[in-house]
């Protein structure tokens, strides 16, 4: 007869499950199968038969979830189910909206549909994007409402011909930020006290987060910020050369070395890291603007798709001013070059200037449309309402589109604008900067409208309206041949005026029959 001392665990019930790799053919389960032997031996009672899991198999996680449930079963089994483990129901609130809310900026989520890159391999990277927008979401490719003065024009009922987007600060730019404070992805902070854009007091979150998504960290650093790194540097290390550098970037030389460059606080902080790394990092997050959002030219037509919107954007990225090591990333472009497919993005849409849509009367008033590289996007909508127009059976007067690119491979939407010219929505005449003996010449759109002016005064005398978007490098050259135009014509007709004649005459077709759109 066994006595009571040899089963010192009488009365425990237990459970064992065991991890193992089959490549230790010789210890494998090993441990686990000792330690059930062993309880087993000295009294104690197994509540379910012992679970095992092969590290070989790469399934450890699905081998326990597969077991789980019989152990818990026993348990309540033996202890009533009051004792078994509930698996309770996981419950979430998604807030996709917290930031913008927080940024004060009404937008909301629109599907991506396509992203792809649109140029050659050894050109700038330029992109078309589409997107489906969200239900109430509108946009126009004509003028935005039938009585423009009853729009507000910021509400995202209200149709409009820009698409604002709400974008996240390229990882290489925060990464840079984490560097100079050498800090880990994962830091947090808490807000304990302030107003910070966006982040409530007594919060938490995450510093990569909030770097991302909630401040400006390529916009030029300010006056005001480039005297409180000056302070702090006198303050801190007045022997330094670096204190009389700053002291001159934040007064003197202020316009022509920080803001006519665009140099951000992040540069700063490089050139001058040995000085400005004690520079409090609450402070750096303090003299950051709020992130905002960027527009731009939305590239289809309302007409022929409703829903779907798309955008042609050229990727910025240049080398850094000061810092060969870096580069500068424009902050929405580099975002949206990320998008793919399937991913969500936030937006809303934006009237454009009142005068930079296609005419009402599409039969009677031509249009003279000029671009250059991405300057493309509101005439491939233009362009795209056009060929709808035409496909319904309207008569359409003639339109125009002189677009100016490197080479011939570099056309944007290369077929599509063939496939309009054919059917008659649009007369393209290109400009080839690297390639101009296949352009008449001109490597320039402007060269090429000097060359065709006879054309397009007949044009502007029937009436035609002139559209422009571009650089305003582009804007300007224009301008000058328009007037130039405008001058010798009324020369030949014996009505020559002054240059003070000549500008007054342009300033007066100004947003009624030439409408502009340049970007820097």
């Amino acid at each position: 007869m066994r006595h009571q001392s040899d089963n010192p665990f009488s009365g425990i019930r237990y459970a064992v499950f065991g991890c193992g790799h089959s490549d230790w053919s010789q210890t494998f389960h090993a441990i686990p199968n000792e330690v059930d032997r062993t309880f087993s031996s000295l009294g104690a009672t197994r509540l379910v038969d012992m679970g095992t899991a092969d590290a070989a198999k790469n399934q450890i996680n699905g081998e326990f979830e597969a077991w789980e449930p019989g152990l818990w079963s026993a348990i309540g089994d033996e202890y009533g189910e009051e004792h078994a483990v509930q698996a309770e129901e996981f419950e979430i609130e998604v807030k996709t909206e917290a930031r913008s809310v927080g940024l004060r900026q009404n937008v909301k989520q629109a599907r991506v549909i396509k992203s792809e890159r649109i140029s050659q391999e050894d050109a700038p990277d330029e992109r078309h994007l589409e997107l489906e927008l969200p239900e109430g979401m509108e946009y126009r490719t004509g003028k935005l409402c039938r009585s423009y003065d009853n729009c507000s024009g910021v509400d995202n009922n209200f149709p409009g011909d820009y698409l604002a987007i709400l974008p996240l600060n390229p990882y290489p730019t925060v990464a840079r930020v984490l560097k100079h404070y050498s800090l880990p992805r994962d830091t947090l902070i808490a807000v304990k006290s302030g107003r910070f854009p966006g982040i409530p007091t007594g919060s938490t979150i995450s510093l990569h987060d909030l770097l991302s998504g909630y401040v400006e960290l390529s916009q030029p650093c300010t006056r005001k910020t480039a005297e409180a790194l000056a302070k702090h540097v006198s303050a801190t290390a007045s022997s330094s050369p670096d204190a009389t550098d700053l002291h001159n970037l934040a007064t003197t030389d202020y316009e022509s070395q920080v803001l006519s460059p665009r140099i951000s606080l992040l540069d700063l902080f490089e050139r001058y890291s040995n000085t400005l790394r004690t520079f409090p990092l609450a402070s750096f997050l303090q003299s950051l603007p709020a992130m905002r959002i960027r527009s731009y030219s939305i590239s289809s037509s309302s007409l022929a798709s409703p829903r779907i919107v798309s955008l042609t954007i050229s990727v910025l990225t240049a080398p850094s001013v000061w810092n060969t090591s870096t580069r500068f990333l424009g902050v929405a472009s580099n975002y949206i070059a990320t998008l793919e497919a399937g991913d969500t993005a936030q937006v809303a849409t934006r009237p454009s200037h009142q005068a930079f849509h296609p005419p009402a009367d599409v039969e009677n008033t031509p249009v003279l449309m000029l671009c250059a590289g991405t300057g493309i996007a509101p005439f491939f909508g233009f362009c795209a309402e056009r060929a709808h127009l035409l496909q319904s059976g309207r008569e359409l007067a003639k339109g125009v589109l002189y677009f100016g690119v490197r080479r011939e491979v570099d056309v944007l939407y290369a077929e599509k604008l063939k496939e309009w010219q054919e059917m008659g929505a649009v007369e393209v005449r290109y400009a080839f900067s690297r390639e101009a003996e296949k352009t008449k010449g001109c490597k320039y759109v402007q060269e090429r409208m000097w060359e065709e002016r006879e054309e397009l005064v007949e044009l502007f005398d029937a009436g035609a309206k002139v559209f422009v978007c571009g650089s305003s490098k582009l804007g300007e050259g224009v301008r000058e041949v328009v007037e130039k135009v405008y001058a010798e014509t009324t020369e030949k007709r014996g009505k020559s005026k002054t240059k003070e004649e000549v500008k007054e005459w342009f300033e007066g077709i100004r947003n009624e029959r030439y409408a502009v759109d340049v970007f820097t």
